[in-house]
């Protein structure tokens, strides 16, 4: 008796430690080992295949001695089976949408372990499934109507491809997208099934911390525990920002607006409006940067750069979305508790601060989280004012709608709408009419800024410099609101020439099938669970709310001509993020009391399951796309700041070369970024080494001759010593040094300024 018991004594502690100590060391393997990082040293999207590795040991480990063997090994299967969904997808670096890789190609040496793995998993989940078959049968026969499938289904499985130009490959990639998230539901509903009937008392209290378990009493205490649970979410939120912030994002721009945002934020920093015009114009040319006479100066709005000097001015502009995602954590707990349960609200703001979708736009200095926290703040404004009386609240709601005006107008006139026809009373109780009219003024007060701010640019309050800039550039009405064929500027992103209605329909695909996958990162997808609660919970007036503002930005969005890209998933409709996770945690609140209902501890299985989906979102999905996708985006890369110890503490003029000047790369936005904003300073300056004039295929193109702009820059930089640098285009690498140092007169005098000579430009 003895020898058994130190037996299991033994196993009880050695086998954890054995699963822990051999995810360790597949941990050191795949950071060290050359098979998972590329030809320049960096790790590929492989090796999260590697973490998902570690991840599995460590939960084997610790289980396979426990009754709670069986579903660790559905769990571990599902992270496997997922790990492979991702090395058969092609994402990557450059501006495309995700796909999945053609059915031919899954059998090629690259993919055929991956591919296997999802076989077995298949055959096992089938294998499963028939186990169960009489009772999943039961419970969709007792809780659903056909046609209440059929549409649940449609939410699940429509998202899962990304439409393609080739009508076979999309639906031969629908089919075998739509076989992995239904065998990735089946895999899960093995393991929520597999999960012990006694489970231990410490997960219970963890899983009911997190989704609540309906108490009514201790109140007051229960509130203190979730404002302390939800602030750790957001500094979880925040920090995992700025963990990618400096890993992934390298806290360089890697979307051309970006680098706009930052000069405008320092040219606010510095008290400047305009900059003077460049010396050399052509060599400086920047997307998103208007040269009128002798001005110079950024032509976005001025909301966001303006949110953007507080860290400017402090050193670290980086840090400032990553604080915004906190707080919009925290934004979303405040709002969402004036109109849903506790319970809700704290559900919805976790799954916000765990959301992909919010953590990568906080890595960013794009402007969209900024509009967000905007939103919710207006919510709160409006919400308290209904409930005080206060008119100070209500400015607060309309001032937040006329700053958004200054950063996203779209988004102004979809947040002023919606909390203008709240605040009426149409979803709750009207405000009183002395708050809507400080909700008014308040609104006027800083839109109307707007107004001043294109007068001080362009002379013309009704003028946008915006919209000036890109009628210049890319022909009138080309970024109009509305259905034409002038609408657009050509880019391959854009379905067809113009928008119409079926273009507006194949955006919708592009952005839901990117919302789909990154706003939670799990493997069925983001849909399915709000899916449930709309087709088949009671819907409650807060969410019909949220439908409402889902509705209103998918109305808006449907007649403006471009999706948004496929960078950050579908950020034009950020704003939704929060309705979507306030109608998931509704949808898991819904399933839960059905299961409970049904199975015995059916709510708690599928609560644990949905813990595992989150972390492994966590420790494997976001490591992938950080890796995949955001790292080196768009070819945009830091090397140049690496290069510049060459150069630095001096006032040499770096010439990059692109690989191709007759289309806008990102290579000299890189570079343009790390330009002081006087161009005459005694400091380095990047210019663009350029041969060509920028053809867009909106603009008849004609033979030009070489633009001479190395002659025109050596000329006016001409004490200073010049280094040629080529970029990523040119390379297929990073930026390399090709020539430096050499003196601009000795280079104009060795007649090297001379153009090429000329060039037919191309798209």
């Amino acid at each position: 008796m003895k020898e058994r018991s130190s037996h299991s004594h033994v196993l009880d502690y050695g086998l954890p430690l054995a699963g822990l100590s051999f995810g360790v060391l597949v941990l050191a393997w795949t950071f060290t080992s050359h098979l998972f990082r590329n030809s320049e040293g960096d790790l590929t999207g492989l090796a999260t295949t590697g973490f998902c590795i570690a991840l599995v040991c460590g939960l084997l480990g610790f289980t396979v001695n426990t009754e709670w063997r069986a579903s660790a090994l559905w769990f571990s299967l599902a992270a496997l089976g997922h790990v492979s969904t991702f090395q058969i997808t092609f994402a990557g670096p450059t501006v495309h949408y995700q796909h999945l890789q053609p059915i031919s190609a899954l059998f090629a040496n690259e993919f055929v372990v991956f591919t296997a793995i999802l076989l077995v998993r298949t055959l096992a989940v089938l294998a499963g499934l028939a186990i169960y078959r009489k009772e999943i049968w039961g419970f969709i026969r007792s809780r659903f109507k056909w046609w209440q499938v059929l549409l649940v289904l449609a939410a699940f499985l429509l998202p899962s491809a990304t439409v393609s130009e080739d009508v076979g490959f999309y639906v031969q990639e629908f089919l075998l997208s739509s076989t992995l998230h239904l065998v990735s539901l089946g895999n899960l509903i093995l393991a929520a099934a597999a999960i012990p009937d006694k489970p231990c008392e410490r997960i219970q209290r963890v899983v009911n911390c997190i989704f609540g378990n309906g108490a009514t009493r201790g109140a007051s205490n229960r509130f203190g525990r979730s404002i302390r649970s939800v602030v750790l979410v957001a500094v979880f939120a925040t920090v995992a920002s700025s963990v990618l912030v400096v890993l992934s994002y390298e806290q360089h721009p890697h979307i051309p607006e970006e680098v706009t945002y930052l000069i405008h934020s320092r040219m606010f920093a510095e008290g400047a409006l305009t900059l003077p015009a460049p010396p050399v114009q052509q060599a400086f040319e920047t997307y998103l940067m208007g040269i009128y006479g002798d001005r110079w100066y950024p032509v976005t709005p001025p909301g966001w750069p303006m949110i953007l000097t507080a860290g400017t001015i402090l050193g670290f502009p980086w840090l400032v979305n990553p604080i915004l995602t906190g707080l919009n954590v925290l934004l979303c707990y405040i709002f969402l508790k004036e109109i849903y349960p506790e319970r809700v609200s704290r559900l919805s703001s976790f799954l916000l601060g765990f959301s992909p979708w919010a953590i990568f736009l906080g890595m960013s200095v794009m402007n969209h989280t900024s509009t967000l926290t905007l939103a919710l703040l207006g919510g709160i404004g409006i919400a308290f004012s209904r409930r005080t009386g206060s008119m100070g609240w209500a400015f607060v709601a309309g001032a937040c709608v006329g700053f958004t005006s200054l950063i996203r107008p779209l988004d102004a006139v979809a947040i002023g709408v919606l909390l203008a026809v709240w605040a009426i009373g149409i979803g709750g109780f009207r405000i009183r009419f002395a708050a809507l009219i400080s909700f008014a003024l308040g609104t006027a007060a800083l839109g109307g800024f707007g107004l001043y701010y294109n007068w001080l640019l362009t002379g013309d309050p009704l003028k946008v410099p915006v919209m000036e800039y890109m009628n210049s550039y890319f022909g009138p009405n080309a970024n109009s609101y509305g259905f034409g064929a002038d609408r657009g500027m050509g880019w391959g992103l854009d379905p067809n020439p113009g928008h119409s209605p079926i273009d507006a329909l194949i955006n919708s695909n592009l952005n839901l099938s990117t919302m789909s996958v990154d706003i939670f990162g799990w493997s069925i997808g983001g849909f399915l669970l709000a899916a449930i609660l709309i087709l088949r919970g009671r819907l409650k007036g807060a969410d019909g709310v949220m439908i409402g503002v889902i509705l209103v930005i998918y109305i808006l969005y449907f007649f403006y001509y471009f999706a948004g890209g496929p960078e950050f998933s579908a950020r034009y409709w950020y704003i939704v993020i929060v309705p979507m996770c306030a109608l998931t945690a509704r949808g898991i609140e819904v399933l839960s009391r059905m299961l409970k209902e049904h199975f015995q501890n059916g709510a708690f299985n599928f609560r644990l399951t949905l813990v595992f989906l989150t972390v492994f979102g966590v420790t494997v999905f976001i490591p992938w796309r950080a890796i995949d996708k955001y790292h080196n985006l768009r070819g945009m890369r830091p090397d140049i700041r690496h290069l510049a110890d060459n150069w630095k503490n001096t006032d040499s003029l770096i010439l990059i070369k692109l690989g191709n000047d007759a289309y806008m790369h990102p290579d000299f936005d890189s570079a343009m970024a790390y330009n002081l904003l006087d161009l005459e300073a005694h400091a380095p300056v990047y210019a663009w080494d350029r041969r060509a004039i920028i053809c867009w295929d909106r603009i008849n193109c004609k033979e030009v001759t070489g633009l001479d702009t190395r002659r025109k820059l050596l000329e006016h930089y001409i004490d200073r010593k010049v280094w040629i640098v080529r970029s990523p285009s040119a390379t297929g690498r990073g930026f390399e040094i090709e020539a430096g140092p050499i003196g601009a007169r000795e280079l104009l005098e060795a007649g090297t300024a001379k153009p090429e000579g000329p060039e037919r430009m191309k798209d």
